[in-house]
């Protein structure tokens, strides 16, 4: 089976606790996760994509960031979950738009510390 990475922000708690929503959700175990500031990333993150304030989705083949990102691992993910797809109904320049406002306020709304709690063999150095 063909896993899909996700890169997150290491430390925001947003992202974090979103790696554990998604991690209890993945009932496929379709996913494993890194930080952005881990090895792999280090390793196999274009100079462009290490510098982005976004998460990043890799599906084996692409890379995906922001909305798009978030939209393709939603639809991944069992009922009622999925129906979060229809955000590809809205435009990308919003979605990316709305996306961008709230990672820009991520910290503040948020804080930074939390880390994710996911098994060893589904989190990538």
């Amino acid at each position: 089976m063909k896993h899909w990475i996700i890169l997150f922000d290491g430390p925001c708690t947003l992202c974090n606790k979103s790696v554990q929503w998604i991690f209890k959700h993945d009932r496929h175990d379709r996913f494993r996760f890194t930080p952005l500031q881990g090895q792999w990333a280090d390793a196999h993150l274009a100079q462009e994509l290490k510098t982005i304030d976004a998460v990043v989705l890799f599906d084996g083949e692409r890379f995906y960031t922001k909305s798009t990102a978030i939209l393709m691992i939603v639809g991944q993910l069992w009922w009622p979950w999925r129906i979060l797809s229809v955000g590809w109904l809205i435009p990308k320049f919003i979605r990316d738009f709305m996306y961008v406002r709230c990672a820009s306020r991520r910290y503040l709304m948020f804080g930074t510390g939390y880390c994710a709690l996911v098994p060893g063999d589904r989190l990538i150095p």
